[in-house]
């Protein structure tokens, strides 16, 4: 099962964090995952390839000031937790007021108001299975759309050799989601994904910004913003939509470097006026 998890947080004060707690947010979970489950945290912790969860930073309406986020106790914010496999997903989904009462970041306690799983709850929760997402692109009644948009809200890059790369080319942000989807999911792409995305799609427009991920350590520099991708109307229809179901799938996977750590954070937006955030 495919899962968001959506924390409501209230700090217990007023108080000032870093605009960029990726990492703190990073540890807090595998610590969460640990309390619940200390076998599947080491797991997750030990894992050296692609790891079946993501995080976010800290949202919500804090001031900025000086490169800090200042918190008010009177406030709510919120962040939130992806998996893609099954077991991390039913841990997920166990979580309660009870087994969870408080979140310590940075030194700083909130209170957990509340934890949404649907979108109904918070429009970045959600679950879904891989059939589900699967089934409904290939079994879309009606033309298939040659055009997408995708929003990438937090900063986000790709590694290339010992490089980063901080551009959406066609290649890197679908065969980072292939990739993903082929080692979790029941359905496999097969390696023809690779040709096909090189040969049948093509950035279409973009509106873009550069923007730094601090990691209190070191630095990673990404962009944020909208990008309309275009399918060559050539591409077979089946391989169409699964250029599509994999645009639906970066809700839950993310795309490019550091998406444990709060890069990355994607959805798509069609229907949507491109805006840049």
């Amino acid at each position: 099962m495919l899962l968001s998890v959506v924390l409501t947080l209230r700090p217990s004060e007023d108080c000032i964090l870093p605009m960029t707690i990726g990492n703190a947010i990073h540890g807090y979970f595998l610590k969460l995952v640990e309390q619940e489950d200390s076998l599947l945290a080491r797991r997750l912790h030990a894992a050296e390839s692609e790891k079946p969860f993501t995080v976010s930073t800290l949202q919500g309406g804090f001031t900025v000031q000086d490169g800090d986020a200042l918190l008010k106790g009177d406030q709510t914010y919120w962040l939130r937790f992806t998996s893609l496999n099954q077991e991390l997903s039913d841990l997920l989904l166990s979580l309660n007021g009870r087994s969870v009462p408080t979140v310590s970041l940075s030194g700083r306690e909130f209170e957990v108001v509340s934890i949404a799983r649907r979108p109904e709850e918070h429009p970045w929760a959600k679950m879904a299975s891989f059939d589900q997402l699967y089934e409904a692109r290939v079994t879309e009644n009606g033309p298939v759309p040659t055009r997408l948009r995708i929003r990438f809200f937090s900063p986000t890059t790709f590694r290339s050799g010992q490089q980063n790369l901080p551009f959406p080319v066609p290649r890197l942000v679908f065969l980072t989601l292939a990739e993903k989807w082929n080692r979790y999911a029941p359905i496999h792409l097969g390696s023809e994904i690779t040709l096909l995305v090189d040969e049948f799609v093509a950035l279409a427009r973009y509106e873009l910004k550069t923007r730094i991920f601090d990691f209190g350590r070191y630095r990673q520099v990404g962009f944020v913003g909208d990008c309309e991708f275009r399918i060559s109307a050539r591409c077979e229809e089946l391989w169409t939509q699964v250029i599509h179901f994999l645009a639906d799938f970066a809700f839950f996977a993310g795309i490019g470097y550091k998406t444990t750590m709060g890069m990355g954070q994607t959805r798509r937006i069609d229907g949507e006026r491109t805006h840049v955030r």
